[in-house]
Formats: C-alpha cells, sequence, structure tokens
C-alpha cells in the first residue's frame, strides 16, 4: 500500500548521509533504500505519521483485504497480533514530491449516443466540435473545463454554475452527476489521453471524457475534512516497484 502524510517535517525526518542498502532504476524512476534503527529517529516518524490521517494512494483494495483479514484473526486469535497492522509505504503530501494525474473515462452501452449532449446539457455548457488535436491537460486547466470525446472530434465541458453549487470541485464528482442522469451505460477508466481517442475511434467507447487532474491542495482540504475522495480521482506518480521490502511474519 502508498499512503499519503499531510504531516508537515515527515521528509525531513527521512534523510540520511547514510549509504543506502540498494539503489535501482526502472522505468525512468530510480529507488533508493535506506534502513533506519534509532529508536529516537523511529519514534519521531511514527509520531509524524501518526498525527494526521493518512490518504491511502494506492492499495484501496488491499487495505479492505487486510482488514478483513485482521477481523478473521481476531476472532481466533484476540487483538494484539500480527494481523493488526499491514505494511504501507508512506510519503509526505507535498507538491515536489509526486505527481497527481487525471483518471479518464470511457462510455458505452447507450442504446442511442445521441441522448448524451441533450444529459449533460443539464450540467454543463457544451463547446462546439473541434475537428483538430485533442487539448492537452494543461490547456483544459487553463480553460476550466473538461471535454468530451467523441467519434467527430471533440468538445469542451464547462461546468454550469448549478453544478459547481451541487458538486464538490473535481472534475469526477461533476462528471458522476451528469452519469447518474443517463440511461444504463457501461463506464471504464482509462488512463491516458491517446487511449480515450483509440477507444473512441475504435469504436470500443461511444465516447470519452477528459479529465483534470486534482490538485494536492484539494486531496489535503478533503482529506483534513475526514472525507473521501471520489473513486478513481487520482493516479499518483511515480509508483514505488512492488517487492522491495518484505514484512517477516515471524
Amino acid at each position: 500500500m502508498w499512503g499519503l502524510s499531510p504531516a508537515r517535517g515527515l521528509t525531513a525526518l527521512l534523510e540520511t548521509s547514510e549509504e543506502p542498502l540498494c539503489r535501482f532504476r526502472v522505468d525512468e524512476v530510480t529507488h533508493t533504500v535506506w534502513r533506519v534503527s534509532d529508536p529516537t529517529r523511529l519514534a519521531a516518524i511514527s509520531s509524524a505519521v501518526g498525527s494526521a490521517p493518512v490518504v491511502i494512494a494506492d492499495g484501496h483494495h488491499r487495505y479492505e483485504t487486510s482488514l478483513a483479514y485482521r477481523d478473521e484473526r481476531r476472532d481466533v486469535d484476540g487483538e494484539g497480533g500480527t494481523a493488526d497492522s499491514v505494511m504501507t509505504f508512506v510519503v509526505e503530501l507535498v507538491e515536489d514530491e509526486l505527481d497527481v494525474g487525471p483518471i479518464h473515462r470511457l462510455v458505452s452501452g447507450l442504446t442511442d449516443r445521441s441522448e448524451l449532449a441533450t444529459i449533460l446539457a443539464e450540467c454543463f455548457d457544451i463547446g462546439p466540435v473541434e475537428t483538430g488535436p485533442l487539448p492537452t491537460i494543461g490547456r483544459l486547466q487553463d480553460l476550466g473545463a473538461m471535454a468530451l470525446v467523441i467519434p467527430e472530434g471533440w468538445r469542451l465541458l464547462t461546468p454550469t454554475p448549478d453544478t459547481i453549487a451541487r458538486s464538490r470541485d473535481l472534475d469526477s464528482s461533476r462528471l458522476d452527476l451528469a452519469l447518474s442522469r443517463m440511461p444504463d451505460h457501461e463506464l471504464v477508466y482509462q488512463h491516458g489521453v491517446d487511449h480515450v481517442q483509440s477507444a473512441v475511434r475504435s469504436g470500443a467507447a461511444q465516447a470519452g471524457f477528459l479529465l483534470r487532474p486534482v490538485t494536492v491542495g484539494q486531496i489535503l482540504e478533503i482529506a483534513e475534512g475526514g472525507e473521501k475522495m471520489p473513486p478513481k480521482s487520482t493516479f499518483f506518480a511515480p509508483k514505488p516497484r512492488t517487492g522491495i521490502v518484505f514484512r517477516s511474519m515471524e
């Protein structure tokens, strides 16, 4: 699991001049591992992480599974067993330590795609059909809009004042509001603008939606309010490789 901590100063507690146990590079990401064994330093790190809620960046299903397993073992062994803890990689939630990307949407299974614009118009101001290259995520951020990708091209989706008032300031929340009004359909989550365009062009999806990324500030606001992020709102990078560290159960 990968957790994000809003505790200020956590990164400084992890800095060291010691030689690492290992260092390797995969997919243009360098991984460096140190062992921390000083009790005072470990206590400071634990205190920092425990001072604020930890946001799960990756591993939501693993967390739910670990809770279910913990409860099973408690029924047999009582509390205080090894199943009461789960190994988690925790980093400080700050802009310069991670990239937050969007997760786009693909829609298919609509019996009449012509209804799509009518339903979306209840929540968004819809721009004219554009046939040029798809807008970059940066351009969507500048325009304050999402993009609807259809076989004919693409259209900007700017939330109406009513939609802004009725939903959280996240593209995923505003799109969920519109999709809840649609007839039965299939929704698929998709990374990458090019993949969205390819799916729509090939007919694998009837339409695609390009979303803007959530900001670190928005994540902090939601976490500090004790709320949960909407499903599939964020794609965090760079992702740590699985299997670097193992937890002994002995």
